[in-house]
């Protein structure tokens, strides 16, 4: 029994990294102050970051922690997207995506159930968290991205982030499948 805990304990320690990250996002967001070329800049990189976690995600399709690492990579990308624009509520709502995500992901891809039905309920949960659908902690925050982003008249960045998230998903799709 303690070795199957232990295994779990280490199964999730990827989590820990972005979990400290996002704590500390949410303590600085009160004293940051960014300018709008800043908060572009940023959110421009934080589109890179997540597009290159996707590439990463699908290079390594058939690891499937790998993949989940790095299309976890891809989601603390929007936790950065997130205190930019949406402030503290969107970076607790994407930090709670990361963790229930993450951690399902890597549980499902390293001690497989046996039942399948379980398995994509599961996962299904996750990837709904994932790709932001309602009733999900991911869709209080994209929710609130996207109408600050139209209200800025921004809806290029709504576009590439809506289309970024096919890959995204059906890439979850993958590593559920396997």
């Amino acid at each position: 029994r303690n070795v199957a805990s232990g295994s779990a304990i280490t199964t999730l320690a990827p989590l820990l990294p972005p979990l400290a990250g996002g704590m500390l996002l949410i303590r600085l967001l009160p004293v940051a102050q960014l300018s709008p070329a800043i908060s572009l800049l940023l959110t421009v990189l934080a589109l890179v970051g997540f597009m290159h976690g996707l590439q990463l995600a699908w290079n390594r399709l058939h690891l499937p922690g790998y993949a989940v690492t790095a299309l976890l990579l891809a989601q603390s990308h929007l936790l950065l997207l997130a205190a930019i624009w949406v402030g503290e509520a969107g970076v607790a709502a994407e930090l709670r995506v990361l963790l229930l995500a993450g951690g399902t992901f890597y549980l499902l891809v390293t001690q497989p159930l046996a039942n399948r039905w379980l398995r994509w309920a599961a996962g299904g949960v996750a990837l709904a968290a994932l790709a932001g659908l309602p009733l999900t902690a991911g869709f209080a925050s994209r929710a609130g991205l996207y109408a600050i982003w139209l209200a800025d008249g921004r809806w290029a960045l709504v576009l590439v982030l809506a289309l970024l998230h096919v890959p995204l998903v059906l890439a979850g799709m993958w590593l559920l499948r396997g």
